[in-house]
């Protein structure tokens, strides 16, 4: 590589293949720190990971190139997200129905996820314990279903904040501490993106 390369701008391809490698990356990573045997599992739980960083892409693209371009750097990051993860959990002698059965879901998934997510009041609380319609709570029952814990799908409202939990619903949702441990995790992982400075690079 010669030097003057080093100085070049970065392409928008460019870019976006650098921001679906961190959400993979990140992705793949939390499956690691799952408590589950099933890898299946497991899988699934890394593809809400993927979604909500996704969705915090696109959140901050709004805001920093407005809505045309987050649109083409949403879109371009997502098929590369929806590849790489999908080429990353199969091996190579997958049969093919069942990888493209697996990216068709994962493209439906993220648009439910959308809906969703942008029904929250916000990403994050400002009380740590007033998670109710927030991203992040939504993000943590999502990770509770994908493990197993509920079959519930029947819950937007509580989701984004609409209808109080009632006592009946409580065993189908993630435990507060739960609820913590994710938000001080992804967090981190956010602050550690510095996402604002890859779009940047778009402007």
């Amino acid at each position: 590589m010669g030097i003057f390369s080093l100085f070049q701008k970065r392409t928008p391809e460019d870019v976006y293949d650098e921001l679906a490698h961190q959400i993979v990356h990140s992705a793949l990573n939390y499956r690691t720190t799952l408590d589950t045997s099933s890898s299946s599992q497991a899988t699934y739980a890394g593809t809400e990971v993927a979604f909500f960083l996704l969705h915090i892409l696109d959140r901050h693209a709004f805001q920093m190139l407005g809505p045309i371009v987050r649109d083409k750097v949403v879109d371009g990051v997502t098929v590369r997200v929806v590849s790489r993860y999908c080429n990353s959990v199969f091996k190579k002698s997958a049969a093919q129905n069942a990888t493209d059965k697996f990216t068709r879901q994962m493209f439906k998934n993220f648009a439910d996820r959308q809906a969703l997510y942008s029904k929250c009041s916000s990403v994050f609380p400002e009380d740590m314990f007033a998670f109710k319609g927030t991203v992040i709570f939504a993000l943590s029952f999502y990770i509770h279903r994908e493990l197993g814990l509920t079959n519930r799908d029947d819950v937007d409202d509580i989701l984004c904040g609409k209808r109080n939990l009632a006592d009946s619903d409580m065993h189908d949702f993630p435990l507060i501490d739960r609820i913590l441990i994710a938000a001080t995790y992804f967090g981190n992982v956010l602050t550690s993106w510095q996402l604002n400075k890859s779009l940047e690079c778009l402007k």
